[in-house]
């Protein structure tokens, strides 16, 4: 999780997406989402864009329509007026207080909440971290470091046997092959 600055607060933003480019001249741009966040864009969402390492902007979606391409939009920012305030945010990435984020039902879990989670065996044998998550169309593979060889987990039933995002902790079931 990165956390940006906006005035004199500290926020804990999570980057839902990217802003691709302008569209048009009236301001509008195409941003492009990460599969999962789609839901967290509608009409007066208050986003966060980072100009820089130590500044952020704040802005409101006026409105939002989808592309043809898949988790890519045309937005309309209160605060953008015209196409050279629309380049100034193009390729910079886009977020939402972490506050904003809507509760996942009981086992779903956001990426940014895996990553950096330890994965252990049921047995209590540290195993190594979590990377990254792939989006997979039969389900999700937790990317696993370990230092010796890196391997894939699928989150399924039959190997996650529990998830506890607060202790940052993963246990798993062991099956043969896996960290093959």
């Amino acid at each position: 999780m990165l956390t940006a600055h906006y005035r004199d607060k500290d926020v804990s933003v999570i980057y839902i997406g990217e802003v691709v480019r302008p569209y048009g001249l009236e301001g509008i741009v195409i941003v492009r989402t990460y599969a999962e966040f789609s839901r967290h864009l509608k009409q007066n969402t208050r986003v966060f864009i980072p100009l820089s390492e130590t500044v952020c902007s704040q802005m409101v979606i006026e409105w939002i329509k989808p592309c043809p391409r898949k988790r890519e939009y045309r937005v309309k920012f209160q605060e953008i007026i015209n196409r050279n305030q629309a380049e100034q945010i193009t390729e910079k990435l886009f977020g939402i207080s972490e506050d904003a984020l809507e509760i996942l039902p009981e086992n779903e879990y956001y990426i940014y909440e895996l990553i950096g989670c330890r994965i252990f065996s049921v047995s209590g044998e540290q195993l190594g971290i979590v990377e990254d998550v792939i989006n997979n169309p039969g389900n999700d593979l937790l990317c696993v470091k370990n230092g010796k060889r890196d391997f894939l987990v699928p989150m399924v039933r039959e190997i996650i046997r529990s998830v506890d995002t607060q202790k940052r902790e993963i246990f798993i079931e062991l099956i043969d092959g896996l960290r093959e």
